[in-house]
């Protein structure tokens, strides 16, 4: 009887012992899998691999992987609880406040992000890529000052990365230290030669100091790399800043041709034929405009200086007032001078 039992003993613990390897292979075997699927950016099937994993055994490494999954998919809400999952089983793993703080700025939650990424920065202070994040943060919050820090800070531990000087660039533009942002989106071209986006806000730091053959030359350079509507409009801007209208009129038709709903080229157009006495033209422009944003305030305006040289006082009045409703502040004094109420 004894011998009997001893015996059951023995296999029960044999068997919990190799259940117990075979279950613990298992879960090795997932991670290895898993982390396979990640290499080869094969996300969701990653982020599948180790949900098995959590329904096994859920573990703060498991929901970190699956985390990682989840924020390459753009899935920023599902990695953010498993994020905070991490945080609730080991609070010191201070790596996770990096991915939860892009998470949430990708989010737009800016005061989150912010806080959690001076947090990480306070440990990892030489992570140039959270500081990239952070001014990111602040730069998003308009709050400039701060945001031309962070990027000192990325381009002092990075001086190869592009982004930090454009972006930089951009926050100098924002405190009009044009000058500065210049020199900055010229370095981040030399570093990184075929992004568009680049050349393009180059271009318009050109046209704000009025160089506007060296804007519209860099605009045309963003042209050369990509096909974009928009940088057909910042042209045809350039060439009514310079009273080329007729030029300016090829540049927003072609803009229109690539994005026929844009209401900006319709009224940038609108106001080209208007500078050339072509009304009717204009008129249509500007009526399609506001056909298609009825809270464009300066098409209103636009059309409004249209009626009034038209003699047509009444709708001329109707357009200031809708434009100055608006916000468009100039609309106030045309309606001052030519409408009593």
């Amino acid at each position: 009887m004894i011998k009997d039992m001893t015996k059951k003993i023995i296999l029960f613990f044999l068997f919990t012992f190799w259940f117990q390897s075979f279950f613990s292979q298992s879960i090795q075997d997932l991670y290895v899998i898993g982390k396979k699927y990640h290499e080869q950016k094969k996300y969701n099937e990653a982020a599948t691999v180790f949900t098995e994993i959590i329904q096994k055994a859920p573990s703060e490494n498991a929901y970190l992987e699956r985390a990682k999954n989840y924020y390459q998919l753009e899935d920023y809400l599902k990695a953010e609880k498993d994020f905070l999952n991490v945080l609730a089983l080991a609070p010191d793993k201070i790596v996770v406040y990096y991915y939860k703080g892009v998470s949430n700025l990708k989010m737009g939650k800016l005061e989150a992000a912010k806080k959690d990424l001076t947090l990480y920065t306070k440990i990892y202070s030489k992570d140039a890529k959270a500081y990239y994040s952070l001014g990111m943060c602040y730069f998003l919050k308009h709050e400039y000052s701060e945001a031309l820090k962070l990027y000192n800070k990325v381009i002092e531990l990075d001086d190869k990365n592009a982004y930090a000087f454009h972006d930089r660039a951009s926050a100098k533009r924002m405190l009009k230290d044009i000058d500065g942002a210049i020199i900055d989106y010229s370095t981040a071209i030399k570093l990184s030669p075929n992004e568009a986006f680049m050349y393009n806000n180059l271009g318009s730091a050109y046209r704000v100091k009025k160089e506007y053959d060296k804007a519209i030359e860099t605009y045309k350079k963003a042209l050369e790399l990509e096909n974009s509507y928009m940088y057909f409009n910042n042209i045809g801007q350039v060439y009514m800043e310079k009273e080329e209208y007729q030029t300016a009129i090829r540049y927003f038709s072609k803009t229109l041709e690539l994005y026929p709903a844009f209401s900006g080229a319709l009224n940038n157009r609108g106001k080209a034929y208007s500078k050339t006495n072509a009304y009717r033209m204009a008129m249509i422009d500007f009526n399609k405009a506001i056909e298609l944003d009825k809270n464009l305030g300066i098409a209103y305006l636009n059309r409004g200086i249209i009626f009034e040289k038209k003699k047509d006082l009444i709708k001329a009045c109707e357009n200031y007032k809708k434009a100055s409703e608006l916000g468009v502040g100039v609309a106030e004094s045309y309606f001052k001078q030519i409408c009593n109420e």
